[in-house]
């Protein structure tokens, strides 16, 4: 007699809103070139692009914006709900080395 039991949890946390578009999230961008901290603030459904975006309009224009959230370069496509960050972030600007 083979049977099976399948179960599925679901990890919530109190303190995060769940309407993913209203929840606002601290966002820190250091550009280690000059040590610059620039603070906005978005909502968990916004993308990587939209903090690029946000940065080229106003304090970082001109710079080419890769940036990296926990020590891994983000997409962006990227929401900063998918990067798992709760009520603020900090990312780190880089530039890639061209060539070999």
């Amino acid at each position: 007699d083979l049977r099976s039991t399948h179960a599925t949890l679901k990890a919530v946390n109190e303190g995060v809103s769940l309407n993913p578009t209203t929840s606002h999230i601290s966002v820190s961008v250091f550009d280690g070139s000059n040590g610059r901290t620039v603070k906005l603030q978005l909502l968990e459904a916004d993308t990587v692009g939209k903090v690029k975006e946000k940065l080229k309009e106003g304090p970082m224009p001109g710079l080419s914006l890769e940036l990296a959230c926990n020590g891994k370069p983000v997409a962006e496509h990227q929401t900063l709900r998918e990067l798992c960050v709760l009520g603020q972030v900090t990312f780190i600007t880089y530039q890639k080395c061209v060539g070999g």
